[in-house]
Parts: C-alpha cells; sequence; structure tokens
C-alpha cells in the first residue's frame, strides 16, 4: 500500500496541472451527462453495417481523446508530438484496434448458422470475449514483438515492483459495496453477464459448467482490457506524451463504460486513473489485472445473488 501512495505523490510532484484535471475533468461530466440522458451512444453511434460502426466508433473515441491531448499541450506547453509522424500513425492505429470490437464479434444470428438455438447464446457471449482477447490482446503483442520488444518488456508484464496484496484487499473491501448496489435496477439489468440454462440444460451438465466457462473466458476479456488500456496505450503514448498519456487514456476508459450502468462509468474514471497511475511509475499491470477480474467476477457473482432472491 505504501509504493501506491508514493506512486501518487511522485505523480502530483511530476506531472499534475490544476488545468489539465479541470478540463479534463469537466469535458468527462458532460459525456457523461450527455450520453445517459440521451443514449447517445446506442441511439447515434451504433450502427447496423460494421463498417459504418468501425467508422463511428473511431469518430466517437477519436474526438475525446484528441481533446484531451490537446489540453494536456496547451497545460504543459508542450507541442512537438504534434510534428511527428509516429505519433499520428500510433494514434490511428490505437483507436481502430479500440473501435474494432464493437462489430467484430459474431452476431447472433451467425452462431445460430453453427449451433443448436439453446447453445446459441452461450457460445455469443464467448465469441464476444474471445474476440475482445484477439483484438486487445494479440493485436498489441504483435506490434510489441515488431516495433518494441528490443526496448520494453511485453507491455506491463514486469513482477519487479509488483505486490497482489493491496489489489486483494480492495477487491474485498469493494465486495460489500457491490453486493449493495446489485439491489438496484440499473445493476440487475446488467448483471450477471450470462443468466440462461439452455446451454446446460442441452448439454444435460450442471449449471454451474457453462457458468464457469463463461467466466473464464470473460476473464480473459479483462485481462486483455488491462493490457490494451494500462499497457499498450501507455506505454507507447509515453513515448511522445511522457505521463501525460494518463488522462487522455482515463477518457478512452470511461467511453468504452457508456452502455454499462451509469454507476459504473462514473467509477471506471477513478479506477482508471488510479490504476494507470500505478501502470506508468511500477512498470507493471499485474495488480490492474487482480482488480478488474476480482470486482468484474465479484459483480456477476452478486448478479448471480439476485436472480435466485429477487423475483
Amino acid at each position: 500500500m505504501q509504493d501506491i501512495k508514493s506512486y501518487i505523490k511522485r505523480y502530483y510532484k511530476e506531472e499534475f496541472s490544476l488545468g489539465h484535471f479541470l478540463t479534463t475533468g469537466f469535458f468527462l461530466i458532460f459525456l457523461v451527462i450527455f450520453n445517459y440522458s440521451f443514449q447517445f451512444e446506442e441511439v447515434f453511434v451504433r450502427h447496423p453495417n460494421r463498417v459504418y460502426q468501425v467508422l463511428r466508433y473511431f469518430v466517437f473515441y477519436g474526438i475525446p481523446f484528441c481533446i484531451s491531448i490537446f489540453s494536456y499541450s496547451y497545460f504543459h506547453k508542450n507541442t512537438s508530438f504534434f510534428k511527428k509522424y509516429s505519433f499520428w500513425s500510433l494514434c490511428i492505429f490505437m483507436l481502430l484496434i479500440l473501435s474494432l470490437p464493437k462489430s467484430c464479434h459474431f452476431r447472433l444470428e451467425t452462431v445460430l448458422n453453427f449451433v443448436p438455438l439453446k447453445l446459441s447464446l452461450f457460445f455469443f457471449k464467448l465469441s464476444d470475449s474471445i474476440s475482445l482477447f484477439f483484438l486487445w490482446f494479440c493485436i498489441p503483442a504483435i506490434y510489441w514483438f515488431f516495433v518494441d520488444r528490443t526496448n520494453v518488456k511485453l507491455y506491463g508484464f514486469s513482477i519487479k515492483n509488483f505486490q497482489p496484496y493491496p489489489y486483494l484487499l480492495f477487491v474485498l473491501l469493494a465486495t460489500p459495496f457491490i453486493f449493495g448496489v446489485s439491489f438496484l435496477d440499473d445493476f440487475s439489468r446488467s448483471y450477471p453477464i450470462y443468466r440462461t440454462q439452455y446451454a446446460a440444460q442441452y448439454l444435460q451438465v450442471s449449471p454451474v459448467v457453462p457458468v464457469l466457462a463463461f467466466e473464464l473466458s470473460y476473464g480473459l476479456a479483462f485481462v486483455a482490457t488491462e493490457f490494451f488500456f494500462r499497457g499498450f496505450l501507455l506505454f507507447t503514448f509515453e513515448k511522445h506524451l511522457g505521463k501525460g498519456i494518463l488522462l487522455p487514456m482515463v477518457v478512452l476508459y470511461c467511453l468504452i463504460h457508456f452502455q454499462k450502468p451509469l454507476l459504473e462509468a462514473i467509477t471506471s474514471v477513478f479506477g482508471g486513473l488510479l490504476l494507470g497511475i500505478i501502470a506508468l511509475y511500477s512498470r507493471s499491470i499485474y495488480g490492474g489485472i487482480i482488480a478488474h477480474i476480482g470486482l468484474a467476477w465479484t459483480m456477476d457473482l452478486a448478479g448471480y445473488y439476485q436472480l435466485r432472491t429477487l423475483p
């Protein structure tokens, strides 16, 4: 825990800018209010055509990301990276990967062409997690292999400064809060992610079997999420912005939660900020992986509990 406090103090001393924080904070407040008031992402960004949807998400993520970059540049008086082709090409590459999961997963009607009806939702949920793992873990790992492997270890996979205890304690302390929030309608509409017993009935196995299989794949998706945001995004852009990449990363991390419950989108800002600071100074994302998977599985567990107790 002492290490985490020292990381926060170092960030505050070396990088903190009140103007940049206030600008980014008010901008995020505006984005959250606007999205949840008008369901902007659901109504205006999503599109049945996969190509158009990728392009729309590219703009949806790209504009806030660029605004947060300009805020950093203005308050830190740093414009040198704007002149670099490598910076803009990295922006395009990162935003494209970020936008692809919304369009590259199998659609439910496609899954129905390959598996029986009672297995379709189970395989559809699995395909979501597997495609996310490929796009947000495998592709950045390939980029690292060809571009950065001689300069840095695989983004954030270092145990040198890693201590698991604070993250396990954090998940433990968050558990009562999560179970309390699970009584809200907004939460119960979203969790658990996989909630049918059709696959178990078809396969004639215990309902626990497909649930465990899904949760394992769900965990892989969160490994990919942590790797993409706290590993690939921070470590590659750090070459151009230094620690100034932290708040632009937080903006994008909040945006990917816009179809989740409002409270989850809000807490993602604080979680992304803290985990980002830890990753930048410890050079490790293992703590973030523990916290991310622990919270995700706890939320699903709370959701399963509500399915058994609420009408």
